[in-house]
């Protein structure tokens, strides 16, 4: 993020500095209106292509962080169901588990819950999410959950 706001900002300076050329170079009579709108077009040009690189550079970065960190990061909708099943595993305090549902393997799809590795049978809470189990957690103090897994999985 740091980089894009940092690009940002260099591709305002860069606009500012161009924009400040093209107004000397119209200052001057001997140079043409033609030849002004050559700089101010390869200005312009010159601040979307860093835009560009900018924006290529921090979904360069993003994907080089593994899979199971980012998970957090993408704002993600869960129903009812999820969330009581959710947080039923966060207050059991364990990221592990091998209880499976209807609910954990929605969950799955949407990388909240993974395979520790790969042909494994049990399930884990990715690591971003799992992190911000405090949060999750606290702001959910008054929903109940069972002591144990119910059997149909369907905690609502």
């Amino acid at each position: 993020m740091m980089h894009y706001i940092g690009g940002k900002i260099s591709t305002s300076l860069l606009v500012s500095i161009m924009c400040g050329s093209v107004s000397l170079i119209l200052i001057r009579a001997n140079v043409s209106h033609e030849a002004a709108k050559v700089v101010l077009a390869l200005a312009t040009s010159a601040a979307a292509l860093r835009l560009i690189v900018v924006a290529k550079r921090q979904n360069y970065e993003r994907s080089g962080v593994h899979q199971l960190s980012t998970a957090a990061s993408f704002p993600l909708t869960l129903t009812a169901n999820e969330v009581a099943t959710l947080l039923w595993i966060m207050r059991r305090g364990k990221q592990r588990f091998v209880e499976t549902s209807e609910s954990i393997r929605s969950m799955y799809n949407k990388g909240i819950i993974v395979r520790p590795w790969s042909g494994c049978s049990a399930w884990m809470v990715a690591d971003g999410i799992w992190n911000e189990r405090e949060r999750f957690v606290s702001a959910r103090r008054l929903l109940s959950t069972p002591q144990d897994f119910p059997q149909n999985g369907a905690f609502l």
